[in-house]
């Protein structure tokens, strides 16, 4: 069937941020002052962050990106912009699963992300397929950005090892992100 997972993957998910069966606080923002209890200042800044290092990033390890990706924050369309959004806007939370958060305060210590960090790429992964599904996207066992349709759309468990890479690959970046965009990662209060 269109739009789902193969009847052995678990199709019925709950798309909901959660680890050890606990729902992760939700980070909201309002666009027009974007303030946020993560001292997030400006969801914009951030997301610049994000997408301008992934850029650096597939010029330094040679792959490429989708042309339309391959241009500065400013100049990408709509649903590109919202998505740079989107990564920045789950940062907190995904942060918070290891007792960390962003903060613009350059007086407080640094702190460095953990060792283990597959319990922030879950998080990471299940926020970003909630992102997603909200905006209309679906299973499929091939990508197609025009119909919505995603290989990626199931549980981080279900993923194969390159995907899962990239959720921590996303993570292990977040320092990056906070950097470029004039924040730190902190202990969380």
């Amino acid at each position: 069937m269109a739009g789902r997972p193969p009847a052995s993957q678990d199709r019925e998910q709950d798309l909901t941020v959660t680890l050890a069966g606990a729902s992760l606080p939700t980070v909201t923002f309002d666009r027009a002052t974007t303030r946020s209890r993560h001292r997030m200042t400006d969801i914009d800044i951030i997301a610049a962050a994000i997408h301008e290092t992934w850029r650096a990033l597939s010029r330094a390890e040679g792959w490429s990106m989708t042309p339309r990706l391959d241009c500065p924050f400013a100049e990408l369309d709509d649903d590109a912009k919202d998505e740079n959004r989107a990564a920045a806007e789950r940062m907190g939370d995904v942060l918070a699963v290891a007792g960390l958060a962003l903060s613009d305060d350059l007086s407080r210590a640094e702190a460095p992300l953990p060792d283990g960090i597959e319990a922030m790429a879950e998080a990471e992964h299940n926020a970003w397929m909630a992102h997603r599904k909200q905006s209309g996207w679906y299973w499929a066992e091939t990508r197609d950005d025009a119909a919505k349709r995603h290989p990626a759309m199931v549980r981080y468990a279900q993923l194969p090892e390159r995907e899962k890479d990239k959720d921590r690959n996303n993570v292990r970046h977040y320092p990056a992100f906070a950097a470029r965009a004039g924040l730190r990662i902190v202990r969380a209060i």
